[in-house]
């Protein structure tokens, strides 16, 4: 076997080390591209579901305003017909209390 000289062994060295170096700086190069493509795949997917899901949400979030306001609508027109009175016998009784306890003449 041949021994090898201090020169050839630095001149090894440094390939050896050079290439290591390389390959970390290409590794890490890489590893920054995906990371960055990742990020930016994340926030698309984020935003195209954000979208999506308002899409689906804003009919049922107008039905619930119909349905608010459908409610607000009766609750008016119930408190309008609580308001109405009739004058019997001299004094004010609300609608529906006559409705409910005066006899109703039938007409067959």
């Amino acid at each position: 076997m041949e021994k090898s000289t201090p020169n050839q062994l630095n001149d090894n060295m440094l390939t050896i080390h050079g290439f290591l170096n390389d390959s970390y700086q290409q590794a890490k190069q890489h590893i920054q591209e995906g990371v960055s493509f990742l990020k930016t795949e994340l926030f698309s997917i984020h935003d195209k579901s954000t979208c999506y899901i308002n899409r689906m949400m804003m009919p049922v979030n107008n039905f619930l305003k119909d349905i608010t306001e459908i409610e607000s609508e009766l609750q008016q027109e119930l408190t309008k017909d609580a308001s109405h009175c009739l004058c019997i016998d001299g004094q004010m009784v609300p609608a529906e209390v006559v409705l409910i306890t005066q006899p109703m003449e039938e007409n067959y």
